[in-house]
Formats: C-alpha cells, structure tokens, sequence
C-alpha cells in the first residue's frame, strides 16, 4: 500500500504467489510509480494471484483496506543500500495501527524495530523461497498468535494524536531559538 515503486519487490511478490500455487493473494493500493513500472498495469493484470485496488483516500479508509488483508509488506528495495536499509515505511505504522502483522527484512531499520516490538515476521534474505519458508506453512492459529501480538502493542507506538504534535513543535521551536552570543574569546 501507498507509493508503489518497487519493481523488485513486485517481481518477488508475484513469484511467491506462484510457488505457492494461489494460497497467497498480493493486494497493491495506492499510486503506482510509473516511471518506475512503465509496464505496472500490464504486469498486474498479466499476473493470477496480484491485484490493484487502485488510490485511497488517508485516513478515511485505512482501517478498511488494512482490516481486508493478513500481512503488510514492510520492504522497500527503491533505494537498496540507501534509504530502504533505515526507513520506517508509513505501511509499518498504518498497518500495525490496524493488525496487519509486518513482514520485513531482519538486517534493515523496520527489523530492528520489528524485533524490539517483538512483531511481525523478519526474512533473512529477499527471495521467494524464504517469503515459502516463513508464510508456507502458516495457518490460522499462528496467524491469530502473530496478529494478536501487534495489536497488543500500545496504539500510539503507530499514531501521535494533537499533543504530541505541540510538543515536537515546541521542540522545534526551542532548538531554533535565537542564543545569546558568546563572549569573545582571545586566542594566543
């Protein structure tokens, strides 16, 4: 969900799908990076298992596009070795909000977070054979435990309501402060 742009993990999403024959349906909303997948659309439709829903509308229906999948793919290769290694895509924090259980790389940032909230599931290599290896054998008495686990986490770890909004600004506000000069200092 949200700025599709990774043609790597749509390749790698859509190849698990076929290994496991079906039992996993890739869900994609939001806006598709077309510069980044001239072909996004044909591929989509070319592909039995993968779906575009299309744009939603933030924050209106977050709690329905969530509450109608299992899992949030929490990887980003856009900037591999960049970016993706320390970022906390928006999707980890929109979809724990809603108990969608997170599923990302355990060397990155979002995997350390991941495993200090004890959460979601952490592969050790991008490829369909650990996606097979870590989802293959799911069913729902795990995925219930795995659920159960992000939601018991406190609600504001994924939100910030009006008073943490005041104080990051009066932070802000303090560190921009105009400081009085120091004396001048004579050097030898």
């Amino acid at each position: 969900f949200g700025a599709l742009r990774c043609r790597r993990s749509l390749k790698l999403l859509a190849d698990f799908t076929h290994r496991m024959d079906g039992r996993f349906e890739i869900v994609l909303r939001g806006r598709p990076a077309l510069s980044e997948f001239p072909d996004f659309h044909a591929f989509v439709e070319a592909e039995p298992y993968l779906s575009f829903r299309g744009p939603y509308r933030n924050p209106e229906d977050m709690a329905a596009i969530y509450q109608d999948v299992h899992f949030s793919w929490a990887i980003d290769f856009f900037e591999e070795g960049q970016n993706s290694e320390w970022l906390l895509p928006n999707r980890l924090y929109e979809g724990c909000r809603f108990g969608a259980v997170p599923i990302s790389m355990g060397h990155t940032e979002t995997g350390r977070f991941l495993s200090q909230q004890d959460i979601g599931i952490l592969l050790p290599k991008a490829t369909p054979e650990a996606l097979e290896t870590a989802l293959g054998t799911m069913e729902e008495r795990r995925f219930g435990r795995l659920k159960a686990r992000v939601l018991a986490r406190n609600p504001r770890t994924w939100s910030y309501d009006r008073s943490d909004c005041s104080a990051l600004v009066e932070k802000l506000r303090l560190l921009t402060a105009v400081r009085e000069p120091l004396a001048t200092a004579a050097l030898a």
